[in-house]
C-alpha cells in the first residue's frame, strides 16, 4: 500500500547465495493480480540483473586496482630512475676523484645532476671559509649564477641558517620568510631547500635547490626530494674532503 498498489512482488537480487539488492515490481496501472507465470519471469529476469550488476562492480574494482597497479608502477619506475641516477653520480665522482678533477668542475656536474633529479634548474653550492666567518656562493645555476661570490654571516639567509643549524632547511614561500637572504630580489624564488655539507662533525657549506617564481605550483620538495638532495650532499661532502 505504502508503494500505492494493492498487488507487487518483490525479488531478491541474490549472486552466489549473497544479496546485493531487491527488484519489485507491480500492477498499480491494469490493477491485475501477479499471476506464477509473472513471478517465474520476474525471478529470472532478477537473476540476470543481479549477475549484470555484480558484473559492472566487479569491472569496476578491476578498473580501480588497474589505475592503482600502475600508479605503484609509475612510482617504482621513478624511484628506480633515480636510483640509478644516484648511482651513475656516485661512478662519476668516484672516477672524477681518482682523475684529480678539478673541484669546481665535480661540484658543478654535482649541482647539474642533483637539479635534473629533483626537477628543476636552479642550484647552488655554497661553503664555509677557513676561518668560520662566512659561507660563500662558490657554485650557482640557473638563477644563482649571479650570487656566485657573494657572502653570508652565519644565521644569515638560507645557507646561513643551514650552516648555523647544521640541519636540512625547506622554505615554502621564500618571498614571505623574515630570513630570506639579501642577495636574492623579491619575486624570484617560490621554494628552497638547503642541505648541510660535512666534514666529520662540521659543516663546511650548503648545497641547495630552488623552484621559482614562474614554475609549477605544484613543484614542491618533500621527504622524496630531501633524500635525493642528501644524497648528493653526501657526494659533495666526500669530494671536497678528498680535494
Amino acid at each position: 500500500r505504502a508503494l500505492g498498489s494493492e498487488s507487487f512482488l518483490s525479488v531478491p537480487l541474490k549472486v552466489q547465495d549473497r544479496a546485493i539488492g531487491v527488484l519489485i515490481v507491480d500492477k498499480a496501472l491494469s490493477g491485475l493480480p501477479i499471476t506464477a507465470q509473472n513471478q517465474d519471469v520476474l525471478m529470472t529476469l532478477g537473476h540476470a540483473l543481479a549477475i549484470a550488476i555484480d558484473n559492472v562492480r566487479l569491472y569496476e574494482s578491476i578498473e580501480a586496482y588497474s589505475r592503482t597497479l600502475e600508479e605503484h608502477v609509475e612510482a617504482r619506475t621513478q624511484q628506480l630512475s633515480q636510483q640509478r641516477e644516484y648511482l651513475a653520480a656516485l661512478n662519476e665522482t668516484t672516477l672524477n676523484l681518482i682523475q684529480r678533477l678539478e673541484i669546481g668542475d665535480l661540484l658543478t656536474a654535482l649541482v647539474t645532476r642533483a637539479a635534473q633529479l629533483v626537477g628543476t634548474a636552479h642550484g647552488f653550492i655554497d661553503l664555509v671559509d677557513a676561518e668560520q666567518t662566512f659561507i660563500e656562493a662558490k657554485v650557482g645555476q640557473g638563477i644563482f649564477s649571479d650570487t656566485i661570490g657573494t657572502r653570508l654571516t652565519p644565521g644569515q639567509g638560507l645557507s646561513g641558517l643551514v650552516w648555523q643549524q647544521d640541519t636540512p632547511l625547506v622554505i615554502h614561500d621564500y618571498d614571505q620568510w623574515p630570513g630570506r637572504s639579501p642577495h636574492i630580489p623579491l619575486g624570484m624564488l617560490r621554494a628552497v631547500m638547503g642541505i648541510p655539507l660535512r666534514s666529520g662533525a662540521q659543516v663546511i657549506g650548503v648545497i641547495g635547490m630552488a623552484y621559482t617564481c614562474d614554475e609549477d605550483l605544484a613543484l614542491r620538495f618533500g621527504d622524496e626530494q630531501i633524500e635525493v638532495l642528501t644524497r648528493f650532499a653526501e657526494l659533495a661532502s666526500v669530494a671536497l674532503d678528498n680535494a
